[in-house]
């Protein structure tokens, strides 16, 4: 074989290293929850294809031995990793003052470690460390009359380990083509060379992203906590009017439908943690944006601007402002909160034969909104739900 050829030779088999290194995503599967809070993991293994099959054929050859270090060290006399877990709570409590108890929170997250990430005249939302997260959901169930509690657990140990594989293969496959960048001579050869490595740079840095997010989540559990005042309870009883469950079951703070029929396809910014599973969709930024789809029967049966006006005239009324926001396959209202420091909410429906898929959007802050809903708007753009 002629020497000219060879980086050529080599750059292709680097370049089907890295397509095949790019892993399809793992799903979850959250199940209500049983007595001790948790739920169980789901995946489904797929058949590999013959292309596939030599795609890592050739992955093994370029990093076998890598791969066979960090396996052996995997099954080592540490024993199995423990899982990775990320949990939510969620509750509602009937309180004689809300300041006094908002404060009595903050406090309780404070001396846990942890803080709070956000708040608002009804809502307080803590962040906890994990290993605290059971007790201090016990301790706040205590400061007041629960109306509604919910937790939800997420095992994201193949998730993660999934993302820390991709990062660390392009990280080495990058670092073989820099070698390879200053042993080539050919002007095409390098351009060639460059603009991967340059692809390569991108997906490292979005890889990074994911995982800050999925390390913040896993580290710090989330609780969310809504007040009512005992004495005060005329939006409580408002919203017991809404004639459709599903709408009045909505809230920017709690998940409320737990089912998904069918799929979405939705590309997100690369910050977002992404829980595509059969129950339903959620996915979380690093700065706190929440992203959750649903499905429910489309009874009775009305299409994407009935059900929009529907969001409208019944959540309105709950919020400062309202404007309507509409897409090829999305009708929705963008509601603006009563707060000081307000927050943003988003509803909309698609429309798919008998049923409706919901999403909702919650932008904590107006920084979030601000510095984020353009690019949620261009993937609202593309969104598409299918059954």
């Amino acid at each position: 074989m002629k020497k000219r050829y060879l980086p050529v030779i080599l750059l292709l088999a680097v370049i089907l290293c890295i397509s095949c290194g790019e892993g399809s995503p793992y799903g979850f599967f959250e199940e209500e929850p049983d007595a001790s809070g948790e739920s169980d993991y789901y995946s489904e293994d797929k058949p590999v294809s013959k292309t596939e099959s030599s795609k890592r054929d050739l992955i093994d050859e370029e990093f076998g031995e890598d791969e066979k270090k960090s396996e052996e060290k995997e099954a080592g006399e540490e024993g199995p990793e423990e899982r990775k877990k990320v949990y939510f709570g969620d509750l509602k409590l009937i309180v004689e003052d809300v300041k006094d108890r908002m404060a009595e929170i903050g406090a309780i997250a404070d001396k846990s470690g942890g803080y709070v990430e956000s708040s608002y005249d009804r809502y307080i939302i803590i962040r906890v460390p994990a290993q605290n997260f059971n007790a201090i959901f016990e301790q706040l169930m205590t400061l007041g009359e629960v109306s509604y509690k919910s937790i939800r657990t997420f095992d994201v140990t193949e998730y993660f380990q999934d993302l820390s594989k991709r990062l660390d293969i392009a990280a080495r496959t990058r670092e073989r083509l820099y070698n390879l960048l200053e042993r080539t001579k050919d002007v095409k050869e390098r351009l060639r060379i460059l603009k991967e490595i340059r692809r390569l740079t991108e997906e490292i840095e979005e890889i990074k992203l994911t995982l800050e997010t999925v390390r913040k989540l896993i580290s710090f559990s989330r609780i969310s906590v809504e007040l009512v005042p005992r004495l005060n309870m005329d939006l409580s009883d408002q919203k017991e009017t809404i004639p459709f469950p599903w709408i009045k079951s909505l809230d920017p703070f709690y998940t409320s439908i737990l089912t998904l029929k069918g799929a979405v396809d939705f590309k997100l910014p690369d910050d977002f943690a992404v829980f595509d599973k059969e129950k339903y969709f959620f996915a979380e930024s690093a700065d706190g944006i929440r992203i959750k789809i649903g499905t429910v029967e489309n009874k009775p049966e009305g299409d994407g601007k009935f059900w929009q006006k529907a969001l409208q005239y019944h959540l309105g009324k709950f919020y400062r402002e309202s404007e309507l926001f509409d897409t090829e396959q999305i009708n929705g209202i963008l509601f603006t909160s009563k707060d000081v420091s307000p927050f943003e909410y988003f509803a909309g429906v698609t429309v798919v034969g008998d049923y409706l898929f919901v999403m909702e959007i919650l932008f904590p802050d107006q920084k979030t909104f601000d510095g984020k809903w353009e690019k949620i708007k261009s993937a609202l753009e593309e969104y598409k739900a299918r059954l």
